[in-house]
């Protein structure tokens, strides 16, 4: 299963308005509990979970510019570190590895630009993707919670979890959706049911992965 946007938070669902939040201060963003709850589900079920993830999310928590209540630097400080890359960089009791190990990796752009309206450049698209890998890639840094995974590259989905897969990058880009950090000031995105769909055109068989 893939889990879509880690380290990028998203909208939220307002129970008082009934539609989405698009606000900064209201967005969610996957917490250090849910990555020992999901680690642990997955283990416990021997369920596969693909992290498709936007490491600029965590550089951006970091520099304190993700604009969550919980994102602030303190006075004189101009960066802090992000807990949930802490956690992931945690090692799990369960398998004495970091938390990290227990998914799958595939790399979603560095910072969820939005790539659907025919601007974006071959060159730009690596860039994302190429920056997204190398970040993760980075050894943790001395403090909790910033450098990198440490992710190694590969393409054998036979490996262990723990692995960035570069081959279903390209894949896990393609996206139905405008992602949160380009709402502001551009009002309301289209809704899907109102916009035109092609005729033509394919999408490639997804590859398959096992524990």
């Amino acid at each position: 299963m893939d889990i879509d946007d880690t380290f990028t938070p998203d909208n939220a669902w307002s129970t008082t308005l009934h539609d989405n939040d698009y606000s900064d201060a209201g967005s969610l963003r996957m917490g250090p509990a849910d990555v020992v709850t999901a680690a642990d589900w997955s283990i416990a079920n021997n369920f596969r979970m693909d992290q498709l993830f936007n490491f600029g999310g965590s550089v951006e928590y970091q520099n304190c510019e993700l604009g969550l209540p919980a994102d602030t630097c303190p006075a004189g400080k101009t960066s802090i570190a992000d807990p949930l890359l802490a956690e992931f960089q945690a090692t799990d009791p369960l398998t004495n590895k970091s938390y990290a190990d227990d998914f799958g990796w595939l790399s979603h752009t560095y910072d969820t630009p939005y790539l659907d309206v025919g601007c974006a450049t071959t060159d730009y698209i690596e860039a994302e993707l190429n920056e997204n890998t190398a970040d993760a890639a980075a050894k943790a840094g001395t403090t909790a919670g910033t450098g990198g995974l440490g992710l190694t590259s590969s393409t054998n989905a036979a490996l262990a979890l723990g692995y960035q897969n570069p081959a279903s990058s390209c894949r896990a880009t393609l996206r139905l959706r405008r992602p949160r950090t380009r709402y502001a000031g551009y009002g309301r995105p289209t809704d899907l049911d109102s916009a035109a769909a092609s005729a033509t055109g394919t999408l490639a068989v997804a590859p398959t992965s096992t524990r």
